[in-house]
């Protein structure tokens, strides 16, 4: 099956076993290798002359300038005739056929034809001149009109797929064929932009094969559409002559167009073969005002004489493309003398002619404000015409505003003008650079840094500077906005001290140079300290906060924390004092580091407010439920259903954190999978469930409280769920003879019981109950139904367990 399909050289190999029933010719003789005629043509509508190559579709009234561009030398006498075609069971009138004797003088000047209204394709017949050959071949199609419109429709789509796969074939020429990493990096980007699928064996050969494989190879490259399946795989998983139905149903449409064009092929043979006439279709590659083509066979002026088919655009009006950036946040770098811009959004952008006259427009008279694009497949995008017209936009004045500028793609596709995306780009260097957050990193880490700046696209090149003067490149990312970038600096090798980042920027020798401090591991860091909004108490959030011993106000106060968790601590300030966003404070960690940081007012969009707390308990079959009746008890075993209000608006990126107020049990619920737990009620409301147990496991308990977090890391302030409580596990209550007993597990959850709410003579349960029976001494109630008691998770709730 590897020889079921070959691009040699970017030709078609179909194997005659496939398409036995059909094709009595050896597979070697349906390549498309052979120079044929070319015919040269334009075309003129509305006043306006495009080279047949810049025309993807015809339309009535448009005028034809055809002639065959043969050699001085050529001896024998080939007719052209010019046919238009209206559907598949309506003959073509005998005035659709324009007869050109190529070898009078009158047919060596360009024949002016008119597209008439009505006809939908076109085909181009070129036969050795014989008596009676126009009248018998014009008979043949109007006969035929099915046959011929098909053709033509399955010949111009072939012709569009073999020009996407020239290009490749053409750039993988011209690549270094030593270096596998550059053969591999071309081939991605020629594919990408011509939407194909190269064969990934060929990487795994020796570099010097690889080249020479995906020329070669019976299986180099299959033609991916997104909705097509490849031919090879199509004759792999069923009998041909399923297959071969198949397509011809679909019009190639699910399969390849060349296997559209075959089966058009097997028809023509099967169906127009005649003593005098063999018909041989012929692939197109227009260059220019050529119409070049290429055959599967040569042609034969002795009978049967041949009949060379070629296939013009079709005659509707043009599907403009749907062009847009390969990344839609894309910025790009007026300043870059290599400027890309990768468009996608039609598969030939980059393999035809089509598209031309493009410019990116910055929405000022014509010709002012403009910058000459030209597609080049090998760059992978679009490119500036001539580095000058870029660089002339960066000394432009009255462009836009600040750092970055608009501007849109707009361009003509054959004689219709289309408008692509907006595209921003950025004509200065960026000013004000700086570390986002605290400078300083720990040793033994990989430091996340995130830098901000007036604008980022230009930023060409990162280097930290090493203390023995060397210089280490930096991987970076950009982000959405383009005002900042993140790196990752690993500082596992790093000792501590002060190093240098050295940033780059397109059209600048010179570096910008930004100060970072890495320090020994002490284990705690601050990443976000806020004020609440009345001054009087001070959040910090980071990791191992635990390792804080004070901070340090702009007035001198030193406050301790109040409470802390590994993630955050609080600081309640003294009666008096009171600070304000901005504000510097200094952080005192346990091992004499000191690091210092703004505060950030806390923001209205993180406070949150608790609208509605519910639990619902399933029964489990054998255990006696124990009802709470403080309505602030959570019991832990329970499905907990909670409404929060916020005082901003809920962001599809904030997420919900819940934690017991030790922050030993902590997680978090979001809007966004894969943690679907918050579902929004309006813009200020969210409704969320959490399975306690699932959350929590068995141990946790206490004080249950929740916050907002936002994407960037802001925390707001916590709020009081209620209390986690803890509950055992009964299978047995009663009440005889004076004394009540009580079976299961966990009963030390048990803090005391009594046969009265007002807990009158209540029996207290030891912390050190191990067993699975307590009892106690009960009053001498006629029937009573229930006992109470208290849990020791919350001793001022109240519990009823019911008798049995």
């Amino acid at each position: 099956m590897a020889d079921v399909l070959k691009f040699g050289g970017g030709l078609i190999l179909l194997v005659a076993a496939v398409f036995g029933t059909f094709l009595s010719a050896r597979a070697d003789d349906q390549r498309f290798d052979l120079q044929g005629p070319t015919v040269h043509m334009t075309v003129t509508r509305n006043g306006v002359t495009l080279p047949i190559a810049q025309v993807p579709t015809l339309m009535p009234n448009d005028h034809l300038q055809v002639k065959a561009d043969l050699p001085p030398t050529q001896l024998n006498h080939l007719l052209m005739i010019v046919a238009f075609l209206r559907g598949s069971t309506n003959e073509p009138p005998n005035e659709w056929f324009t007869r050109i004797e190529t070898w009078t003088p009158q047919g060596q000047q360009p024949t002016t034809i008119t597209v008439p209204v009505g006809a939908q394709s076109a085909v181009v017949f070129v036969a050795p001149e014989t008596g009676g050959d126009f009248d018998s071949l014009r008979s043949v199609v109007k006969r035929n009109p099915g046959v011929f419109a098909r053709a033509a429709g399955s010949l111009f789509k072939v012709s569009l797929e073999q020009q996407r796969i020239e290009r490749y074939l053409s750039g993988m020429q011209r690549v270094a064929q030593e270096d596998d990493a550059l053969i591999a990096a071309r081939s991605a980007k020629l594919a990408s932009a011509l939407v194909l699928k190269p064969n990934a064996d060929c990487f795994k050969q020796p570099v010097d094969d690889q080249v020479d494989c995906l020329m070669q190879t019976s299986d180099p490259m299959l033609l991916d559409n997104g909705s097509e399946q490849t031919t090879s795989a199509a004759i792999s998983t069923g009998a041909s002559s399923d297959f071969i139905n198949e397509a011809s149903q679909n019009d190639g449409g699910v399969y390849s167009a060349y296997v559209g064009t075959v089966v058009d092929l097997v028809h023509l043979l099967g169906l127009l073969h005649t003593a005098q006439y063999r018909y041989i279709p012929a692939i197109t590659l227009p260059d220019g005002a050529s119409l070049k083509t290429r055959l599967n066979a040569a042609p034969s002026f002795s009978n049967p004489k041949s009949v060379i088919v070629i296939a013009l655009p079709p005659i509707r009006p043009s599907r403009l493309p749907d062009l847009h950036l390969a990344d839609p946040q894309s910025i790009f770098c007026l300043r870059d003398e290599a400027i890309v811009l990768p468009l996608r959004g039609s598969a030939i952008l980059y393999s035809t002619a089509f598209a031309h006259d493009m410019v990116v427009d910055f929405n000022t008279p014509a010709g002012e404000r403009t910058i000459p694009l030209q597609p080049d497949v090998v760059a992978g995008g679009l490119l500036p015409i001539t580095s000058a017209d870029a660089k002339a936009m960066t000394s432009s004045s009255g462009i836009g505003e600040g750092a970055l500028l608009r501007g849109v793609l707009r361009g003509r596709w054959g004689f219709d003008a289309f408008d692509g995306p907006t595209l921003l780009f950025q004509r200065d260097e960026a000013i004000g650079w700086k570390v986002v957050g605290d400078a300083r990193y720990v040793t033994g880490q990989t430091a996340a840094i995130q830098l901000s700046a007036s604008a980022t696209a230009c930023l060409h090149n990162v280097f930290v500077g090493q203390p023995d003067g060397s210089n280490d490149a930096v991987p970076f990312t950009r982000s959405d906005d383009g005002h900042s970038v993140s790196l990752s600096l690993p500082a596992r090798d790093k000792v501590p001290g002060d190093y240098t980042l050295h940033l780059f920027q397109q059209g600048n020798l010179e570096a910008v140079s930004l100060t970072l401090r890495v320090v020994a591991d002490g284990g705690g860091h601050v990443d976000l300290a806020t004020i609440n909004a009345s001054g009087e108490r001070i959040l910090l959030t980071g990791t191992k906060l635990d390792q804080i011993v004070q901070i340090r106000l702009e007035d001198g106060t030193l406050v301790s924390p109040r409470a802390f968790t590994m993630t955050d601590a609080t600081f309640q300030l003294s009666t008096g004092v009171r600070v304000r966003a901005q504000e510097d404070i200094q952080v005192e960690f346990k091992d004499g580091r000191v690091q210092a940081l703004p505060l950030s007012s806390e923001a209205p969009s993180v406070i949150l407010h608790v609208l509605s707390v519910q639990s619902s308990l399933k029964p489990i079959p054998g255990e006696i439920p124990i009802e709470l009746l403080s309505s602030s008890a959570i019991p832990l075993h329970s499905m907990l259903h909670f409404v929060l209000g916020s005082e901003g608006v809920f962001l599809p990126t904030d997420r919900i954190e819940i934690s017991t107020s030790n922050g030993q049990a902590m997680t978090t619920l979001a809007f966004q999978p894969p943690n679907t737990s918050l579902i929004l009620e309006d813009t200020h409301t969210a409704m969320g469930t959490l399975d306690l147990d699932k959350a929590f496991g068995e141990s946790a308990f206490g004080g249950l409280r929740v916050r907002m977090i936002r994407a960037n890391g802001e925390r707001g302030e916590w709020v009081n769920l209620g209390t986690l409580v803890r509950r055992p596990h009964l299978t047995k209550a009663h009440c005889e003879a004076g004394r009540c007993t009580l079976q299961g597990q966990e009963l030390f959850l048990l803090k005391e019981i009594s046969m009265t709410e007002d807990f009158d003579s209540s029996t207290p349960i030891p912390l050190t109950t191990a067993g699975e029976e307590v009892s106690f001494p009960g009053k001498n109630l006629l029937h009573p139904k229930a006992l109470y008691c208290r849990l020791r998770d919350d001793p001022s709730a109240v519990a009823i367990v019911p008798l049995r």
